[in-house]
């Protein structure tokens, strides 16, 4: 599981690349993050400002948060109905 560290404060871009897992000439038609508080399972929408596609990556833009780590799930629904999901570990201090 990739992890990262941010400022309470900032926001800014996590790039997924999901080549790895995609066929050829299979494309990402949907792309969809969450964060979910670890220790204490709340969804926390709104540390996810918002989640975009450029070509085989998904990019999801992080804001805000409390203290403490968040498990994102980056999901992605493939031009060939196939579901991946990406875990990034954040932490927040």
């Amino acid at each position: 599981m990739d992890t990262f560290t941010k400022i309470v404060d900032e926001a800014y871009t996590v790039s997924v690349d999901f080549a790895d897992v995609l066929a050829s000439g299979e494309t990402i038609s949907t792309a969809v993050a969450t964060a979910i508080c670890a220790g204490k399972g709340a969804d926390t929408a709104a540390i996810i400002d918002s989640t975009t596609i450029s070509g085989t990556t998904a990019r999801v833009k992080v804001k805000d948060g409390m203290g403490g780590y968040y498990i994102l799930d980056v999901k992605i629904i493939t031009s060939a109905a196939n579901t991946f999901i990406h875990q990034i570990k954040m932490e927040v201090d």
